[in-house]
């Protein structure tokens, strides 16, 4: 099964501006729709969300100083 066959889960859930967040059992995926139709996809690896949550905390630190 390629991953544009995967199966629509009940875990999507709308983001705002258009993105959308939803899982597939492996990967957190992102996508953007205009209303119709999916435009873009992104397939997330398990650990990319601590690495947001190190982003962020990069960025905060730069903005403090």
């Amino acid at each position: 099964m390629t991953a544009k066959e995967k199966q629509p889960t009940n875990y999507k859930e709308y983001l705002g501006d258009g993105v959308y967040m939803d899982f597939d059992g492996f990967h957190i995926v992102l996508t953007t729709e205009d209303g119709i139709s999916v435009q873009n996809t992104v397939y997330l690896e398990p650990e990319f969300p601590e690495r947001i949550a190190q982003y962020r905390d990069r960025v905060h630190e730069r903005i403090k100083k």
